[in-house]
């Protein structure tokens, strides 16, 4: 059997229980019958000494090794948990930042203006008069949100760094909790 990249298999960093499959982008036990079909025709799986070596060796070819830069991963998480938006008593609010930005104005409009007794804001539903104490109690809400997700990572990078956090799903986890 030709090498194939995009079909082939890795025993990494001398671990003889399973094999990094380029064609699934995951691990397969050694019993796993498309592997074993494999090994029939082709021989043993390249040996590599980490998940980063591989992951370096696939790239190339616009495939997923198995090297996860965790704490990479957490701040994607934490960035799209943050501007994805949150539910205030049954509305959702849009979080990107640039909503950040306008709220956090609106915010302050009402505090150095405190005559103002409404003002307009364009909800996802269409616009809406709101006044100083509900800008104020979403303007909190939000920040309080964004803080979550912060601290959130915050805490998982320091998982990470003490070795209780080493997968992406305790990191899904972690901010599906929010």
């Amino acid at each position: 059997m030709d090498y194939d990249v995009r079909d082939w298999y890795w025993a990494v960093g001398g671990d003889e229980t399973r094999a990094w499959s380029s064609a699934r982008s995951s691990y397969v036990a050694v019993d796993d019958a498309t592997y074993l079909a494999w090994r029939a025709g082709a021989g043993l799986p390249t040996r590599i000494d980490s998940e980063r070596s591989l992951s370096d060796v696939l790239a190339p070819h616009g495939l997923r090794g198995p090297y996860v830069d965790l704490v990479a991963y957490a701040a994607a998480t934490r960035w799209r948990r943050e501007t994805g938006g949150v539910t205030i008593a049954g509305v959702t609010v849009a979080t990107d930042r640039e909503s950040q930005a306008m709220l956090s104005g609106a915010h302050a409009y009402v505090q150095a203006n405190p005559a103002a007794a409404t003002i307009r804001w364009k909800s996802e539903d269409g616009f809406v008069a709101l006044d100083a104490p509900q800008i104020t109690a979403l303007a909190l809400a939000v920040g309080a949100h964004v803080q979550a997700c912060f601290t959130a990572e915050a805490d998982i990078a320091a998982g990470i760094e003490s070795g209780t956090i080493t997968t992406r799903a305790e990191i899904d986890a972690a901010f599906a909790a929010i």
